[in-house]
């Protein structure tokens, strides 16, 4: 070919390639938002929207029903697999349970077998004897052993019974021990004109003559059990048992002989040792002295506040009248006032605590029959 056709051709490919170019600069740019499907439309927003905003009911609810059906899926696909799961995971521990029930067994067996072993094995003569001499010697030693364990407990059960009966007062001294009787003067009318004592002032009574409400209400508030016990009951020990140790406070006197006892015959320090020694003195008054005799003691010598000693001066005290003649609201008033009688009086600053004590032993008394 010639020069000229080969610049021809050149010339008209750039012609072509110019003319392209033109077309391509001239053409306006096709927006994507007219190519797009309806569906497609719907999910075109603008930057700051909302998606939810855009999208159509039917494409809201297509997509919803795809999530649901999705989540069953996973849920079936789960909790088949988590169930497959443990059970694998529980038949491996029944296997390794029995496998370690089994190792020991197999591991006690072998133990037994050993001793059998060790302890069933043929004697000689020599064993023989020499097991009859340790057998001998084994009986003599389980003797001096006894024999020193009897010794020791006799020697402390002394040490203790010294060390709770030495100074014990006499029980006989209940009798002896009566408050010291006040002197009074009365007018030739039989009137009392003025009356003499110490510290305490007495007038002894006798239960028999005493009416059956005084006694009863006496027993209904302080010892209900009075004529089934033998000085102490079982439940009024325990209590006791029960403050002193983990309450820290000592407590007793939960029947008319021990309260009689603690009141006579006994320092008021509240010790462990005065509660032994309270108790043991109990146990040998119930013996030495009947019930009738015991309430007349407990009547006659018990504080009833004030300087009042027994239930004798205590009805003169606060109702100007012999203990015979006492109503039954009386007997109840004076029968709540042995628990505390500086608490429970009368005449103390709060009267109307002794009238709801006073209510208490009349219910105790109903309750009682």
């Amino acid at each position: 070919m010639s020069t000229k056709t080969k610049k021809l051709k050149e010339v008209k490919i750039e012609e072509r390639e110019y003319i392209k170019k033109k077309k391509l600069k001239n053409e306006k740019p096709v927006s994507k938002k007219n190519n797009l499907t309806k569906a497609e439309k719907t999910l075109v927003v603008k930057p700051n929207e909302n998606i939810a905003v855009k999208l159509s009911p039917k494409s809201k609810k297509h997509k919803i029903g795809i999530l649901i059906r999705f989540v069953r899926k996973i849920s079936l696909s789960a909790g088949k697999y988590c169930f497959i799961f443990l059970y694998y995971l529980f038949k491996s521990l029944c296997s390794l349970l029995e496998f370690i029930v089994l190792s020991v067994r197999k591991f006690i067996r072998y133990q037994l077998q050993l001793v059998r072993t060790i302890f069933h094995r043929k004697k000689t003569p020599s064993d023989r004897r020499e097991s009859v001499k340790d057998l001998h010697k084994s009986r003599f030693l389980n003797k001096r052993l006894r024999l020193i364990i009897i010794l020791i407990l006799l020697i402390s059960l002394a040490s203790f019974s010294t060390w709770l009966f030495w100074g014990l007062p006499l029980p006989t001294k209940l009798l002896e021990s009566k408050v010291p009787v006040s002197t009074k003067l009365y007018d030739r009318n039989g009137e009392l004109i003025y009356e003499i004592y110490a510290d305490k002032r007495s007038s002894p009574v006798i239960v028999d003559e005493l009416p059956e409400h005084v006694v009863e209400a006496t027993i209904a508030i302080e010892d209900k059990d009075f004529y089934k016990h033998h000085g102490f009951s079982i439940s009024g020990i325990t209590r006791a048992a029960y403050n002193t140790l983990f309450k820290q406070k000592l407590q007793g006197g939960s029947t008319l002989t021990q309260q009689l006892v603690k009141n006579t015959l006994l320092t008021p320090e509240r010790t462990i040792k005065r509660k032994l020694r309270e108790l043991a003195l109990t146990l040998i008054v119930e013996v030495l002295y009947s019930k009738q005799q015991i309430l007349e003691l407990y009547f006659n010598q018990i504080p009833y506040g004030s300087t009042a000693y027994g239930i004798g001066s205590a009805s003169e005290l606060y109702f100007n009248k012999n203990a015979n003649d006492l109503s039954l609201a009386e007997a109840a008033l004076l029968a709540g006032i042995t628990a505390a009688p500086t608490k429970y009086s009368p005449f103390g600053v709060h009267p109307e605590i002794a009238k709801t004590r006073q209510e208490i032993v009349l219910n105790r008394m109903v309750e009682d029959g």
